[in-house]
């Protein structure tokens, strides 16, 4: 069974499969968060849909303190690899990685981005799936 938690604006935590993943988190300065990025003390996989700043949020932070895998397009895995970030899977839309026993799927979204193309991702682990998509600043699962 997954376990999807809304954290505020466009960031979600779910759980599924026995691991953590977090979509765009965007915690710190968020006035919509339910927590700050620190208070994140588990995460397998971090997975960003654009590079705007209230997506990409600490997601490098969460992924050096926990450790936890970086999953976004190939732009947005190349600046996490200039950041330090040392798993990090970047993608095109229409890629999947499979990382322990969650497979991600990107998928196409409409919205703007600087640095590669907006997605959307959907979360596997058991045969259950979950579905993000970035549409006018808003994730619909």
């Amino acid at each position: 069974m997954a376990n999807i938690t809304w954290l505020g604006h466009a960031a979600f935590k779910i759980e599924i499969g026995g691991s953590t993943v977090l979509i765009d988190p965007w915690l710190d300065d968020n006035p919509t968060a339910a927590l700050k990025a620190s208070e994140i003390v588990k995460a397998d996989i971090v997975y960003v849909t654009h590079d705007h700043h209230d997506h990409i949020g600490q997601a490098f932070d969460i992924c050096k303190r926990t450790g936890a895998n970086f999953v976004a397009t190939l732009e947005l895995g190349n600046l996490a690899n200039e950041n330090g970030l040392k798993n990090v899977a970047g993608l095109n839309i229409g890629g999947s990685v499979q990382i322990g026993g969650i497979k991600l799927f990107v998928i196409q979204a409409f919205h703007s981005a600087a640095r590669g193309a907006p997605t959307g991702v959907v979360v596997e682990a058991g045969g259950k799936a979950s579905t993000t998509q970035e549409t006018q600043h808003c994730s619909e699962i």
